[in-house]
């Protein structure tokens, strides 16, 4: 299995149908073709083909699972991305370089990489089914990234 066929990027209940055609776009600039977007809600497919440029395909071949836990399910590891932390959000986050280095030691099964919603990002629970988090350093004054953008870095290292 190529290293990079192994990786699958879950969206949990995404808001936008342009951020998850933006998704698309950064997943395949970085070879990433395995999605899976929660929460059963109907996305306007115009917007996802338009913001995914070239790149549609891989919400054509996504997983449509109605949960997390669904999503999860047959993942070697998984990790959550946060940019909050405490005591019911895991102790403590990895790097994205970090991330990178424990996912290659997994030479077989898939691991997941989850992406909360636009607006609330993962809650505890949903953080709670990954097996550790993952945050990407900012500026305290605003760190919040877009979701596209949170990807695109992670599926970069």
């Amino acid at each position: 299995m190529n290293s990079l066929d192994s990786i699958k990027i879950i969206l949990v209940n995404p808001n936008s149908s342009g951020n998850i055609g933006a998704v698309c776009r950064a997943m395949k600039t970085m070879g990433i073709k395995k999605l899976a977007v929660t929460g059963g809600t109907e996305y306007d497919e115009k917007e996802i083909r338009y913001r995914s440029v070239h790149a549609f395909e891989i919400y054509e071949n996504a997983e449509r699972p109605s949960s997390l836990k669904e999503a999860l399910a047959g993942t070697v590891y998984s990790a959550g991305t946060t940019r909050r932390k405490g005591a019911k959000r895991k102790y403590h986050s990895i790097l994205p370089e970090d991330l990178a280095e424990r996912i290659s030691r997994y030479t077989e099964g898939i691991s997941a990489v989850v992406f909360g919603n636009e607006e609330h990002g993962l809650t505890s629970q949903e953080l709670a089914l990954c097996s550790e988090a993952v945050n990407i350093p900012s500026s305290p004054e605003f760190p919040s990234l877009n979701l596209s953008h949170s990807v695109q870095v992670i599926t970069y290292t």
